[in-house]
């Protein structure tokens, strides 16, 4: 059985790495001073002049806070472009950012889907609750992570706070504090089954999402660890076996002690896997039993895995340890930076980019490791300008508008959320479009669409239809803020009728309506008014929801 010579390669720079960047608990770092001669990081460079700062300024709302800009804010910046900058720091505090952060983590955590091992049944609960309770034990760490960012806390605080998140609904069913918020909303609570405080590394909704087998021994959980914090999948190491025997769990756990090739992963792999016997259940489907933290299940790790606790070649004792010497190693923080760079640049990281990460993590570093600071800092790199550049990459395209990001667009705009049974349509599987709309789900799909095809395409159809007709009740109503001034009874003969879309023109698409776009959006009105002139006003918002330069950023 032989390793290939480049996953020889890879272990061989990891250990290497591991070696130089960590010391033993007992032993504090020096730290590195302008006179220790180690090289400086490279200087992120000033943004890339823009051809279109509206729609660069609405690209970044919608990435980092799920909302469209204000046309007020619009005009500002087109009479001041220098305020740019201003703008964009003010999207930190805006009330989206915390929602906007959970299902920008989740494409990369896939954590919110639609299977959980446990469902409302089990705690005695109707079988209508099965969409709240599964994004609701989905979202704990989620959530716990996004509010680390909103409250501009060091990213170090995910894995050292003792709080986590949690609804009325999670504190019912799992050991926490209650907490005193209408049911639906979050708000931080503490566990109460002596738990280690080590953040997301405590949480249900993460082990349930990444469940292990008995014989599995928690390396499932050891690797979601290394891969989702550390940007280190032991899974993507590409290995050659001559077929050793691993019909049984006696020959696999043979080959994992004697095998080179196993020997390579497994010998940092198991004794990070020891840490979390603690949520090791022996039913892996009895809610009370997978609820729960069991810390006399602690010892477990060492007794079956045959291996003390240690952090890639640093011993430790428990798992309340990784608080301390995770922060210290040098790929937490660099992973922070490639998770953001892939969120915010909509593709994933490659070499090529280790310039631009190097000095995205210099300026991570120097605001106390504080993700709000990375993500303005995104926002002038080449990758993220992108097609929006005066002279745009050759590869770079618009991106496509998210299942959330349309949800909080239509809500915003038409006050239009689409349920059935209870259940957002834009985001489940089970009975909506999640998927369809190019969101992930976490199991099938783990990574956002980027290119548009014909369920996309249909799926934007049916939304913007239903949004339409809910949008023909406001303006019957003359309430409708997309459109403001008009009613079901205007028409195009009316002085209100061209003011109201070139407001809904500019608040969906961050350009001025020209008046080629006015006529064509008065054609439609005419042809579809013909019989009823209502339907020329739904015929409009569902051609504006579809119009390209709404459904991209």
């Amino acid at each position: 059985m032989r390793l290939t010579t480049a996953a020889v390669a890879s272990l061989g720079a990891l250990i290497a790495c591991q070696t130089k960047e960590f010391q033993p608990l007992e032993l504090a770092s020096s730290p590195v001073t302008e006179d220790s001669g180690a090289p400086s990081a490279p200087l992120l460079g000033p943004r890339p002049e823009l051809r279109d700062p509206l729609r660069f300024y609405r690209r970044a709302s919608l990435d980092i806070t799920g909302h469209l800009p204000t046309t007020s804010v619009l005009d500002a910046i087109a009479a001041d472009p220098t305020t740019l900058d201003s703008h964009l720091a003010d999207l930190l505090a805006h009330p989206g950012l915390e929602e906007r952060l959970v299902h920008l983590l989740d494409e990369q955590w896939h954590l919110r889907y639609e299977s959980t091992p446990v469902g409302p049944s089990d705690y005695g609960f109707d079988d209508d609750l099965r969409y709240t309770l599964a994004r609701n034990t989905a979202e704990e760490p989620l959530r716990l992570m996004a509010r680390v960012v909103a409250e501009d806390q060091s990213w170090d605080t995910i894995v050292q706070t003792d709080t986590t998140m949690a609804t009325p609904l999670l504190t019912r069913i799992w050991p926490m504090e209650p907490v005193d918020v209408p049911e639906g909303q979050w708000a931080p609570t503490r566990w109460t089954d002596y738990r280690p405080p080590v953040g997301v590394l405590t949480s249900n909704g993460l082990w349930w999402r990444y469940n292990t087998t008995a014989f599995n021994y928690n390396r499932t959980r050891g690797n979601a660890v290394a891969r989702l914090l550390l940007c280190t999948d032991y899974l993507a190491i590409e290995i050659e076996f001559e077929s050793p025997s691993l019909t049984d769990a006696e020959g696999t756990e043979e080959a994992i002690r004697t095998n080179p090739s196993c020997v390579a992963c497994h010998a940092s792999l198991d004794p990070m896997s020891s840490l979390f016997f603690g949520f090791w259940a022996y039913d892996l489907f009895d809610p009370l039993e997978i609820s729960r933290y069991h810390p006399e299940r602690e010892p477990l790790g060492s007794e079956l895995l045959g291996i003390e606790p240690e952090w890639f070649g640093i011993p430790i004792n428990s798992l309340a340890d990784l608080a301390t010497v995770m922060p210290q190693d040098g790929r937490f923080p660099m992973c922070a930076v490639e998770t953001f760079a892939r969120g915010m640049w909509r593709r994933s990281t490659t070499p090529e980019d280790a310039d631009v990460e190097a000095a995205l993590l210099g300026e991570f570093e120097a605001s106390d490791r504080r993700v709000g600071a990375l993500l303005l800092a995104l926002t002038r790199t080449e990758s993220y300008v992108g097609d929006l550049a005066m002279a745009p990459p050759a590869d770079s395209r618009p991106r496509l508008v998210g299942p959330q990001q349309l949800s909080a667009l239509l809500q915003q705009t038409l006050g239009f959320d689409w349920t059935y049974i209870g259940e957002d349509q834009l985001d489940n599987d089970v009975t909506g479009l999640r998927v369809a709309l190019g969101g992930v789900d976490g199991e099938e799909v783990t990574s956002p669409k980027v290119t548009p095809d014909a369920n996309l395409t249909l799926a934007w159809r049916a939304v913007a239809e239903a949004a339409a007709r809910h949008g023909l009740d406001q303006l019957t109503e003359g309430s409708c803020a997309l459109l403001p001034g008009a009613t079901d009874a205007t028409t195009p003969e009316d002085d209100d009728f061209d003011p109201a879309l070139r407001h809904a023109w500019l608040w969906l698409t961050a350009t001025e309506a020209t008046a080629a776009d006015l006529d064509a959006l008065e054609e439609v009105w005419l042809q579809a008014a013909s019989a009823d002139r209502r339907e020329g006003w739904a015929a409009v918002l569902a051609a504006l929801l579809q119009d390209p330069l709404v459904v991209t950023y």
